[in-house]
Formats: C-alpha cells, sequence, structure tokens
C-alpha cells in the first residue's frame, strides 16, 4: 500500500508540474507568435548541405523538424506572400528534400507557391519538382507539374514533353499526359520525337480505346513530320522556304499534300511552321459541321 500511495503522489505530482508548465508556456508561445507576426520576422536557417553533414543517422528526424517549420511558417494565415515568404518555403523545402529525398510533402508546398513566383524561383521550384522525380520513381504526379510548369510559366516546350513523357510512364497520372507529351513535341519543332514517343506508348498499351486513338495521333504526326522533312528538301534546293504546300508538289518534292486524318487542313503558318486547323482534335469535324471550328493555328 505504501509503494501504490508514493506511486500516485507521484503521478499526481507529474499532472500538476506538466499543468503548471503548461499554463507557463502558453502565454509565451502566444507572445513569440504576436511578434513574429507583427515584426514580420523571417527566420535563416542552416545551408541544407551543412544540415546533411551534421545530421549523421538522424537525417529522417531533422527532416521531420524542418518539415514543422514548414507547415507552421505556411500555414500563418497572417503571412503575406512576398518573395521572402516564398524564399523562405523554397529554402526550407530544399533542405527537407536533401535530408529526405522521398518526403513529398515538402514538394507540394513548393509546388503551391509557383503562382506568386517570378522566373527565377520557378527554376528553383522545378529542380525541386526535378529531384522529386529522380528519387520518387514511382510517382508520376511530380515529373506531370514541373511538365506543367515549363509550359505554363516558361513556354519550354521541348522541357515540357520531357516531364509528360516520364508522368505518362508511371502509374496513377491522368491519361491525357501522353496526349499532352506528344502535343508539346510537336509545338517545340520536334515532330519526329513525337512520333518516336508514340510508337513506344502503343508498345506499351492494351487498352482498345487507346490503341486507336494513339495509331491516329501517330498517323496525323508521321504526316507533318513527311511536310516538314519535305520543306527541308524545297529550302535546299531553292534556297526559299515555300508559302504554299502546293508549291512542295508542283517542284516534285511530294507527289500530293497529305490528308489531315482528324479531318482538317495542312498548311504553312506566318512563322514559317506547318500545322493544322484541326488542331489533332476528335471532335473536329463534329465543331465543323456546326460552324465552331478551331482558329486557323489550331491552338
Amino acid at each position: 500500500m505504501g509503494k501504490q500511495s508514493v506511486g500516485k503522489g507521484l503521478a499526481l505530482a507529474l499532472v500538476v508540474l506538466g499543468m503548471a508548465g503548461q499554463l507557463w508556456l502558453a502565454p509565451k508561445i502566444h507572445s513569440i507568435k504576436v511578434d513574429q507576426k507583427k515584426e514580420r520576422i523571417f527566420t535563416v536557417s542552416l545551408p541544407g548541405k551543412l544540415v546533411k553533414l551534421v545530421a549523421l543517422d538522424f537525417s529522417g528526424l531533422i527532416s521531420d523538424v524542418l518539415f514543422l517549420d514548414l507547415a507552421v511558417f505556411f500555414g500563418d494565415p497572417n503571412k503575406k506572400i512576398d518573395p521572402r515568404f516564398i524564399d523562405r518555403v523554397l529554402e526550407l523545402a530544399e533542405n527537407i528534400t536533401l535530408l529526405d529525398p522521398r518526403f513529398q510533402d515538402p514538394y507540394y508546398l513548393a509546388e503551391a507557391v509557383v503562382w506568386e513566383s517570378d522566373p527565377k524561383r520557378i527554376d528553383r521550384i522545378n529542380r525541386l519538382l526535378e529531384r522529386a522525380t529522380r528519387y520518387r520513381t514511382w510517382d508520376g504526379w511530380f515529373p506531370f507539374m514541373q511538365g506543367f510548369n515549363h509550359f505554363f510559366f516558361r513556354r519550354d516546350y521541348h522541357a515540357a514533353a520531357r516531364s509528360l513523357k516520364i508522368s505518362s510512364e508511371r502509374p496513377g497520372v491522368p491519361r491525357l499526359a501522353a496526349g499532352l507529351a506528344t502535343r508539346m513535341y510537336q509545338r517545340s519543332g520536334s515532330t519526329l520525337s513525337a512520333v518516336l514517343f508514340l510508337k513506344e506508348m502503343l508498345k506499351r498499351e492494351k487498352d482498345p480505346e487507346r490503341i486507336e486513338e494513339f495509331k491516329l495521333r501517330l498517323m496525323a504526326f508521321y504526316r507533318l513530320w513527311v511536310l516538314e522533312q519535305a520543306m527541308d528538301r524545297f529550302f535546299a534546293k531553292y534556297k526559299r522556304r515555300p508559302e504554299r504546300l502546293e508549291e512542295l508538289v508542283s517542284a516534285g518534292i511530294i507527289p500530293a499534300i497529305p490528308e489531315d486524318p482528324y479531318g482538317g487542313r495542312f498548311y504553312i503558318r506566318k512563322d514559317g511552321r506547318v500545322i493544322t486547323d484541326s488542331g489533332f482534335f476528335k471532335s473536329f469535324e463534329a465543331r465543323k459541321k456546326k460552324g465552331s471550328r478551331r482558329g486557323k493555328d489550331g491552338g
């Protein structure tokens, strides 16, 4: 009984001490938060490589602590979006993923500030997503995000195509990734890359509907590539670019202008590139009948 009384007494003492400590700490923590919101304090952390060097076998634990810092910092509703905030988020995300490159949440938080970022910070975010792509080999979403950033913010269609190609080859990603990759290759002027990519996709695809879709696009892109090659041969012969595709026929470069399997018409755009007014969309014929065709550039 004596031992039990002592045990109960110790437990009660610990509870009282815990409550007293909580009462003592609560106002201090609150005052720190108020000061941070008032003075806009942006803390500075050690460089990620230095943290990794001293972390030894505790990289996972330290990355969790840093992520808690990032989550609290990111979750402050009074924090205004300004360059210092974005730099702090990216700095923490870089340090965390250097310690634990498979930790997915920091990558998502880094992508969350992309809309408020300038070109240099977007490139920094894409380097983070490149790390995610390299280490999270089962995850197709990060190369998908990277492809979107390359396309939407940087207008780098070839880089977008490379990222979307990686994304399309991984499970759990929307089926449109493969189609987007081929469009990015075509927009970047790498029609042959789109053709070769589609051939790879056809080898792996099992869905009959998707196989037919890939075959249709492969046919369209192959015919576009034939026209691009003919344009190059015309230039080599006449030292100028043709203004109309019909010149390729009259010059004997090709026997006839191939048909666009999507129902559109191939033509030479003002910038000298060959394009089709169908935009390589299956719905082109239906829209044409309704009188709601896409613009001449095909979109």
